[in-house]
């Protein structure tokens, strides 16, 4: 009995892959003339506005790889879904698998495609490097669909027992956002001769507030039995660690949006305690910190393997 060899067929090609790999090199030649040419700032945001359009551009193109044969196929079999029922972009993998058991095979390509996006390592590792605090705005506003993805990764952050002891403050446009600026820079000297006024642009501004009793409240529970609820117990603030990592999420999800962000701190303690407030906009040519000459710490000085 004959075994059938899977990989006959057109992508098994190898003149037709070696042209694919040429067209994804053409790309990735193209893309960094046009960030000589346009400010890699730019690039992103175009590249970012074809992501919210749902269009795979030829920037987006290059990010992913994908030619433009493939990018044909993925609308197409994409127009067929029932949008209501699956998401691609948000839904988890459980859900896919479920939708795709549901409904048979034609989808598993988009499936595919959508965990490769979720899971690539090499674009979480460019958004990584991306990412720098960012002091000088656009007024543009940010699509809310970009403001409710970055919530939305916000409150995957992790959490100590669970708890999510966080709240979000979200302003939006001048009028909430000047408000803001005006209860942290309530001396207009100080705020005229701020050096960064470009930060006063921002269309977005989070405020991460993290909520202690949250977290004393439920450790006080019985799977946990702190029942004094005694803040000793806990080495360190873990309702304010876990807000923290809800805040570098959102960083990292408007750096992926092609956007800007800055984390900064402000001083209004309460009952929910902000640890901080985070900027968020089109980035235009900003001035870097001087803190940034100090470079950064040598590994070796950082990471301390088998012993202290």
């Amino acid at each position: 009995m004959s075994v059938q060899n899977r990989t006959a067929g057109p992508t098994a090609d190898p003149s037709r892959r070696g042209g694919e790999v040429d067209q994804r090199r053409a790309r990735r030649v193209d893309r960094r003339r046009r960030c000589r040419e346009l400010g890699c700032s730019e690039v992103e945001r175009r590249e970012a506005r074809e992501r919210a359009l749902g269009v795979a551009g030829p920037y987006e193109g290059a990010r992913r790889g994908v030619d433009a044969h493939t990018r044909v196929r993925l609308r197409r079999e994409h127009e067929h879904l029932d949008v209501h029922t699956l998401d691609v972009h948000t839904l988890d993998v459980h859900t896919l698998d479920a939708h795709t058991a549901q409904h048979g095979s034609p989808h598993a390509s988009i499936v595919g495609e959508s965990r490769a996006r979720r899971v690539d390592p090499v674009q979480f590792d460019d958004v990584v490097r991306r990412r720098r605090m960012v002091r000088n705005f656009d007024d543009r506003p940010v699509p809310a669909d970009v403001v409710e993805r970055i919530l939305a990764n916000a409150q995957r952050a992790p959490s100590a027992g669970f708890s999510q002891g966080w709240a979000f403050l979200v302003l939006e446009g001048r009028d909430e956002t000047a408000r803001f600026w005006s209860a942290t820079f309530d001396d207009d000297a100080a705020r005229a001769a701020f050096r960064w006024q470009g930060l006063f642009r921002a269309p977005l501004v989070i405020v991460p507030l993290a909520h202690k009793q949250a977290y004393l409240d439920r450790y006080a529970e019985p799977d946990k039995g702190w029942t004094d609820r005694d803040e000793r117990r806990w080495p360190v603030p873990y309702w304010d660690i876990d807000t923290g990592f809800a805040a570098l999420l959102m960083l990292l999800t408007a750096v992926d949006a092609g956007l800007g962000a800055l984390f900064f701190g402000i001083f209004t303690p309460d009952a929910y305690t902000p640890i901080g407030a985070l900027a968020i906009g089109w980035p235009r040519a900003d001035e870097p910190s001087p803190s940034l000459r100090r470079g950064r710490r040598p590994a070796a000085d950082v990471i301390h393997r088998g012993r202290w």
